[in-house]
């Protein structure tokens, strides 16, 4: 039996179990229509999405909700997708619960409302969502639905950087090399920089040619040999380890995962500025 066969047995197995109401297998289906192992479109995918949907599985719901949002295979519809991506992250979805934060950030098929955005962007920052991370450190940024905080704006902003993102890399280094929310330490800056650069930032790219064009970064090599009679080779000196830039604290005032202000501020470090 081929892959295509087996394909199509498959296909006609989960559509079976699904018209007898298997929630699963109805959500199998739909998965399988969209990732293309079944050579099936949007339009005829649908009818299983909204089974699925139906049978109260969470990531049908969240599908669904970004056809209806989008327009595609049906008619745009901002409120049923906040009607489905609420059903979905009101059963702990994060990826639903991201999506439903946006739409009350943007007011999209909702009432426009920072303080649920920011409820639900905590929601899926809990369960490691990136984008509740990176949708978060701008609220407390700006002070929209929560207190405007530069501490917890820099976790946010560090925390998504970790994971990859390149917009929260540059923005990190902004706030280390400006000393908000973290101590000033324009070698973490630098670091953060180059990592956005090397995904493509623009902004984080004309940082580092700035810095460059006015002399701040010196490429670090190994000292060059002494020329002339070689000598005996003194004994090292025991160097102190450099210091590492500090990563801002978790918040203490909101669930786990979320921004927290530290119990005091240092007097920002100087010396990585020469």
């Amino acid at each position: 039996m081929d892959e295509n066969e087996f394909a199509r047995r498959a296909g006609e197995f989960l559509k079976k179990e699904a018209d007898e109401g298997n929630a699963a297998a109805a959500s199998l289906l739909v998965e399988a229509m969209f990732f293309g192992l079944l050579e099936e479109a949007d339009s005829r995918a649908l009818p299983w999405l909204t089974k699925a949907a139906n049978y109260g599985e969470s990531p049908a719901q969240t599908l669904l909700g970004d056809l209806y949002l989008n327009g595609r295979a049906v008619a745009q519809d901002s409120k049923e997708a906040a009607r489905l991506y609420r059903q979905a992250a009101e059963s702990g979805l994060a990826a639903a619960q991201s999506r439903l934060a946006g739409l009350h950030k943007d007011g999209l098929g909702v009432a426009q409302d920072f303080g649920q955005a920011a409820h639900w962007y905590l929601m899926a920052a809990e369960q490691g969502d990136l984008e509740a991370h990176r949708a978060l450190a701008q609220l407390y940024l700006e002070g929209l639905g929560v207190p405007q905080d530069l501490e917890k704006a820099a976790y946010c902003y560090l925390k998504a950087a970790e994971m990859g993102c390149g917009d929260s890399q540059a923005a990190i280094g902004v706030f280390y090399s400006l000393g908000q929310g973290v101590p000033q330490n324009m070698i973490a800056a630098v670091e953060w920089w180059e990592k956005a650069a090397n995904q493509g930032h623009e902004g984080a790219d004309s940082y580092l040619k700035s810095l460059a064009e006015a002399n701040l970064i010196v490429e670090r090599l190994p000292a060059s040999p002494p020329k002339g009679r070689p000598r005996a080779t003194p004994k090292p000196k025991a160097e102190k380890p450099a210091r590492a830039a500090k990563t801002p604290k978790e918040p203490k005032d909101v669930p786990p995962n979320a921004p927290k202000p530290r119990a005091k501020r240092k007097k920002p470090d100087e010396s990585v500025l020469h």
